[in-house]
């Protein structure tokens, strides 16, 4: 049976250069990044809650309490005004149910159902007593834009090939230094073996007689 003919060497340097290509048409990745920021205590309350829900984490249980409370202020404006005018926030609504909960555990361990911890949420906001904050804030999560990731792949390309031009120039004074140090050596070898003094030696025994 015939042996399947290998590929020539000519056609490997074309798959990696196009490997290469598309090497560089690959986009960083995009990374979620955090930042602070201050709660607009003036903003509709449902727009606020909004914003205090969406910066707790997808798995976060506390998430179902903020969309529990932000169907209840669709349906009970007084609900809404008390979170409005008493500036509640939704990190003083989770301490407030999270306090109770312990309240009710036993050996650290407490089975409440939704319709308590909605209850505890409600009355939170109409009648718990709270020291507002003077300026809450939460923390956010956004992914990087399109300009974000240009900019930052740009500015990680500049940092490597600075560093990798450091490099050369470092490698290059050290050649350069091993061909001083090899020159001198050999000089020194030859004047010793050629028994002749060099102009220095002559100084150094005439200033020596001198002395």
């Amino acid at each position: 049976m015939a042996k399947k003919a290998k590929p020539t060497n000519q056609e490997e340097p074309e798959e990696i250069v196009e490997g290469e290509e598309e090497a560089q048409d690959e986009k960083p990745a995009a990374k979620n990044k955090t930042k602070k920021i201050e709660l607009d205590m003036t903003m509709d309350p449902s727009e606020r809650l909004t914003i205090e829900m969406n910066a707790l984490t997808e798995n976060d249980q506390m998430r179902l309490v903020a969309k529990m409370l932000l169907e209840e202020f669709a349906k009970d404006a007084n609900l809404a005004k008390s979170y409005f005018d008493r500036k509640v926030t939704l990190a003083a609504v989770v301490n407030y149910i999270t306090s109770e909960a312990r309240k009710s555990a036993v050996n650290n361990c407490a089975m409440i159902s939704d319709e308590t911890v909605y209850g505890w949420a409600i009355h939170f906001v109409q009648d718990g007593e709270f020291k507002p904050q003077s300026k809450p804030t939460v923390t956010v999560i956004s992914k990087e834009t399109e300009e974000e990731l240009r900019k930052r792949a740009e500015e990680e390309f500049f940092e490597a090939e600075k560093k990798r031009l450091e490099e050369e120039r470092k490698k290059a004074l050290e050649r350069e230094e091993r061909k001083r140090q090899a020159a001198i050596q050999r000089a020194e070898k030859k004047r010793t073996e050629s028994g002749q003094m060099s102009l220095f030696d002559f100084i150094e025994e005439v200033e020596g007689g001198d002395a």
